[in-house]
């Protein structure tokens, strides 16, 4: 979804820097290995087992995909297997044509083929989002340093899904969109509507077997507990067999939801007997639906766990937009467990992100609440999803009001946004002077940046971020907006954002030099008077350290309305990036001292 969405803002004349957390490349759930078999590489698909294309813009990506021989149809047998009953081929005319990878590399080609045409940095794991000096988005990862290249991107998205997700979002200096729809659960049946994502996990296994265990491809499985599919990649990627190798046969099984759950374990470090009793398992009962007596003559070339396999619910709107923070969210849970869900996901979060910062005026999309899938398979969903809809029309109703979220709270007004760039650069690389300038603190004195940055932001398999140069010109130009000064309990992320419901636009270090902060006001809540002529004694503060927050004039309303018992005065404040402000800040009147 995030490559689709990378690919899309690209040809848009927005490159996005494209970050995977793969260690042998993109495309996550849709990419494929090569495993030995008698000796030589055989290409195996070990998630993804294939897909249909059904909607208008994805069917010409696929177009795109196939000329390159990225993508190709399915030419093989393929039905339903059903324990004790046998196999039925499939309908290809009724239920469409599936769609396959390439034959030397198998379903990850699609994935490779998207990443050739843009930026892409694999094996990067983003732990942090932070904000940069001028309000832009800071990638950081766990050691606190910048990743992608960029020292601030103007559009971050998340094309990921499940805890990791979750927890990258809730690294965020504010609430956004983005937040409450990237909680989930897993579970191996779906709720009819739930408050967050949903998600089943899958054993997989790939076992190689004597040549001519089945006349089929691939099985869709029904009646088992253990197995919901089984697919013969030597079959369906066929390769010359060299001098003395002998015919043998890679089949991919994919146990049921139900088993995946209830054999759950750490995924990354599979405990031995857990998988000497999966494997066995599988294998067992794959033989069982062939008829064979013994599972004897199969190899398990390769065990996998897939934790956050699939969703078992949709929130159904496509993508997730918050344009008051630059924030998107784009996955085929928004759409439909399906490659094709993925990719439209992508598309059409570009075509947001596009208008908005080429026209502006977007409202954003909150998030509606998650719709259970009641006919959708263990391995996904093969059918229409976009339901003849295309990306222009999706957001086209986003952008006319006609269909809000619900839930949602849009920001209609443009904030300030640098225009399209019409150049490839994709940002300023890091120098040392951006390197100081973001940090693994918000809090911490920055030290000179250099030349403003460019500022990218938006599509990525984990987290993309696209570029743009042009005028940097200041938020603060909007006449609607307000420079606040808070400090002490007053710039509390859980007071501001979560009590109160204020998101800033911009937020940035600063001091207001001439004052001292002191606990004179009921409950030894913290207050702020003007220092005496007199000069502190050594090492005594020499100024008030807060964080300067840029506020719509709205919110700043709604604040001094709380803070109706104190006294607003306009000051000059010192910003830690070298600007000198006028700002709000709110004084009480002694109430009595300690």
């Amino acid at each position: 979804s995030g490559l689709a969405c990378g690919w899309a803002l690209k040809r848009r004349g927005l490159p996005a820097v494209v970050l995977d957390t793969g260690h042998r490349g993109p495309g996550g759930r849709a990419s494929s290995r090569l495993l030995p078999l008698g000796g030589w590489p055989q290409a195996v698909d070990h998630a993804v087992q294939a897909f249909t294309a059904q909607g208008t813009e994805v069917r010409a990506l696929l177009g795109e995909a196939e000329r390159a021989g990225a993508a190709r149809p399915w030419r093989g047998v393929v039905g339903t297997l059903r324990a004790g009953e046998g196999f039925s081929p499939r309908d290809e005319m009724a239920e469409g044509q599936l769609w396959i990878g390439s034959s030397e590399v198998g379903m990850g080609s699609l994935a490779t083929w998207l990443a050739s045409e843009q930026a892409v940095v694999n094996d990067v794991w983003v732990a942090k989002l932070a904000t940069a000096h001028d309000g832009t988005w800071a990638l950081l990862d766990q050691r606190g340093r910048p990743v992608g290249g960029h020292r601030s991107y103007r559009y971050a998205v998340v094309a990921h899904s499940g805890k990791c997700a979750d927890r990258l979002i809730k690294t965020a200096p504010m609430t956004t969109a983005a937040h409450a729809p990237l909680r989930c659960k897993f579970a191996h049946t779906a709720s009819a509507t739930s408050d967050r994502l949903e998600l089943s996990s899958l054993w997989v296994c790939v076992v190689a077997t004597p040549r001519g265990a089945a006349a089929f491809e691939g099985a869709f499985v029904e009646g088992s507990e253990v197995l919901s599919w089984v697919g013969n990649n030597s079959a369906k990627y066929p390769r010359q067999l060299r001098a003395g190798e002998q015919p043998v046969d890679a089949w991919t099984l994919i146990s049921t939801r139900k088993y995946g759950s209830a054999n759950k374990c750490p995924q990354e470090a599979i405990p031995d007997p857990v998988r000497r009793k999966v494997s066995s398992e599988l294998c067992q009962a794959f033989a069982e639906l062939l008829g064979l007596c013994s599972v004897r003559g199969m190899e398990v070339l390769h065990l996998q766990l897939w934790g956050a396999a699939l969703p078992l619910n949709v929130c159904a709107q496509h993508f997730i937009h918050d344009p008051g923070v630059n924030v998107g969210v784009c996955g085929d849970w928004l759409t439909s467990p399906s490659v094709e869900g993925a990719l439209f996901s992508g598309l059409a979060l570009a075509e947001a992100i596009g208008r908005h910062l080429q026209g502006g005026g977007l409202a954003g999309s909150g998030a509606k609440r998650f719709e259970g899938l009641r006919c959708c398979h263990a391995i996904g969903s093969f059918g229409s999803c976009t339901r003849g809809s295309t990306t222009k029309e999706t957001v086209g109703l986003l952008a006319s009001g006609s269909e809000p979220a619900r839930g949602a709270d849009p920001v209609t007004r443009r904030l300030a946004a640098a225009p399209a760039p019409q150049q490839e650069d994709v940002g300023t690389p890091l120098g040392d002077a951006a390197r100081q300038a973001v940090g693994s603190s918000k809090w911490r004195r920055r030290g000179p940046a250099g030349p403003s940055p460019t500022t990218p932001r938006a599509g990525a398999d984990g987290l993309a971020a696209c570029s743009a140069s042009g005028d940097q010109r200041s938020a603060c130009a909007d006449e609607d907006l307000v420079w606040y000064f808070g400090f002490g309990a007053s710039i509390s992320p859980v007071k501001l954002r979560e009590q109160r419901k204020i998101t800033p636009v911009e937020e940035v270090p600063g001091r207001l030099p001439g004052w001292r902060l002191v606990f004179n006001h009921k409950g030894g809540m913290g207050n702020i008077e003007r220092m005496p002529s007199m000069p502190p004694p050594d090492g005594g503060p020499e100024a008030v350290h807060g964080i300067l927050l840029l506020l719509r004039a709205q919110d700043f309303r709604r604040l001094a309305q709380m803070e109706h018992e104190c006294t607003k005065e306009e000051l000059q404040v010192e910003a830690y990036d070298g600007r000198s402000l006028r700002a709000r800040v709110f004084v009480s009147q002694p109430q009595w001292r300690l």
